[in-house]
């Protein structure tokens, strides 16, 4: 007999075999059953005492590996614990990154954590150079979850296991495999079919309405919960909205489809507290939601009542920018519970992907009452590691170069989720992706958000230095277009093909929101496409 390190306990078993394509190890592993624990059971009150300090700890940046370092595990690399933690894992080891949050889901029931419930991926992915590493890990006793949690745990790192509530990849024909057996099994519960797509969402997308989903959903939080020693469970409902078929087919959400998933949330609220209990240590729940707290009640995700009910312990809102960040914040904060706005890899362009441009995004996060920084589909590497080392500290940020735009990513590219899509927008999109009309003769307004603390004060060093370049699409070059800012006129010094660029005197700025007022003479129009900021200290 050979021992299997599951979740940091150690069980005795036979050889694990090793899992059939397509099959959870529970069909072919009745070892895997796993016995009782025997741990110290704490009262509900010192367990609620300790949930309510933990969830305030120090989260300057948490990282969220979406967990393809394992799908997408280089050919020519051997299998190994450490070689998958070298990926992405210890890079973020000793920067500003205090959490980790693991993401195993690939489809509603499929994933990359052993399970006795759902499917255990091990499918290889279509794409050269890589190798699904599931199976071989599994040969070896083991799971990326596991190996990424025990690392955590030496590091003295928090880890959360993050399950994606809707994942919807097998919609397309490049990540057909990573559907699961439970929804072949349970097509009805689909938001369409391929041929016949909805109109809103992705056609693989499962409606909570039914039961049978918020019961794998349940189920999975549960063997997570009692299978691996993390501080928390993300449910991330980024990933992918909607969550009604009605929704997906441009109904409204009805209250009772409303209260469906709140009682799924009450669910794993109590599940989490006794197995809380159970280990003497608490364990916390995370939620991803919609970054206005308007769709996300739209959605029939009730953020409000979650908080009422004490039912989640951090909010990450994100990621697309509909309604600034501080209306969560301010939501979240009156019910004592910490926020982390969501900076993901833009939609538009490089510009947009440069440190500088998450430096901006980073410092309006923290001006705005951020409780620390959400990094999704940001992963480290030789180019890029200074995000890790950087965006964590609003004080650092003060002095470093910036770069703000009217929309860093693009919130365009996620119409496709949300019907009525302008209701919830503080402002109309404008970005190369989303261009404004001008209409002639008349005057157009855009606030803009600037962070630096700096800008409101004269420099006597004359740092920052300020530019700005107005873009615009199908500029006539000679029209006399016209820019001030909070009422300062400034003068174009310079002209390129669709760009007007200025010099900004950081007294004509404020900390906050700053208005850029652009006025079009008569003549054919241009398009806004963005007002770019830079900041160079």
């Amino acid at each position: 007999m050979r021992m299997l390190h599951f979740g940091r306990r150690i069980i005795g078993m036979a050889l694990l075999p090793i899992p059939l394509l397509g099959c959870s190890p529970a069909a072919s592993s009745p070892g895997m059953e796993l016995p009782a624990e025997r741990e110290t059971v704490s009262t509900a009150v010192e367990i609620e005492d300790l949930r309510h300090k933990a969830r305030w700890r120090k989260r300057r940046l948490i990282f969220n590996n979406d967990g393809d370092d394992a799908l997408f595990f280089p050919s020519g690399l051997p299998v190994t614990p450490r070689n998958l933690l070298d990926l992405r894992t210890t890079r973020v080891i000793g920067t500003q990154v205090d959490s980790i949050f693991y993401c195993t889901t690939q489809s509603i029931g499929a994933y990359t954590h052993r399970s006795n419930v759902a499917e255990f991926l091990v499918k290889d992915l279509p794409r050269e150079g890589f190798r699904n590493s599931v199976g071989e890990f599994a040969k070896q006793g083991t799971d990326p979850l596991e190996i990424v949690t025990d690392h955590c745990r030496r590091e003295g790192i928090e880890i959360f296991a993050t399950l994606r509530m809707n994942d919807v990849h097998d919609s397309t024909d490049q990540f057909s495999v990573l559907g699961s057996k439970f929804k072949r099994k349970n097509l009805r519960t689909l938001f369409g079919t391929s041929r016949k797509p909805p109109p809103y969402g992705y056609w693989s997308g499962a409606d909570f309405s039914w039961k049978v989903i918020r019961d794998m959903t349940f189920r999975v939080l549960e063997e997570m919960a009692s299978n691996y020693d993390v501080d928390g469970l993300e449910l991330d409902f980024w990933r992918h909205p909607p969550y009604f078929k009605s929704y997906a087919w441009g109904e409204p959400v009805t209250p009772v489809e409303t209260e469906s998933i709140t009682r799924l949330m009450r669910r794993v609220r109590g599940m989490a507290d006794v197995r809380g209990r159970e280990r003497g240590r608490p364990l916390l729940i995370a939620v991803r939601v919609m970054d206005s707290p308007e769709l996300s009640q739209d959605m029939g995700l009730d953020l409000v009542t979650w908080l009422k009910e004490d039912l989640v312990d951090l909010v990450i809102v994100g990621e697309v920018g509909l309604a600034p960040w501080e209306e969560t914040i301010r939501l979240a904060h009156r019910y004592g519970v910490p926020v982390y706005p969501c900076i993901r890899r833009s939609m538009i362009g490089e510009e947009r992907g440069s440190i500088e441009s998450f430096r901006a995004q980073a410092l309006t996060a923290w001006k705005q009452g951020a409780d620390g920084i959400y990094l999704f589909n940001l992963f480290p590497d030789e180019n890029h590691d200074r995000k890790y080392r950087e965006l964590g500290d609003p004080n650092g940020l003060e002095r470093m170069d910036k770069l703000y735009s009217l929309d860093p990513v693009g919130r365009e590219s996620f119409k496709r989720y949300i019907h009525e899509f302008d209701k919830y927008k503080a402002q109309k999109p404008v970005s190369p992706l989303s261009p404004v009309e001008l209409k002639p003769d008349s005057t157009y307004t855009v606030p803009l958000y600037l962070a630096d603390r700096s800008l409101s004060h004269a420099v006597i060093s004359g740092r920052p230095l300020v530019r700005a370049r107005l873009q615009l699409e199908n500029l006539d070059p000679e029209m006399a277009v016209r820019l001030s800012v909070n009422g300062h006129p400034l003068e174009a010094e310079e002209r390129v093909p669709d760009e007007l660029r200025y010099s900004i005197s950081p007294t004509q700025l404020r900390t906050g929101y700053n208005h850029f007022r652009i006025f079009v003479p008569a003549g054919p129009a241009p398009r806004l496409k963005d007002i770019l900021v830079s900041v160079l200290y």
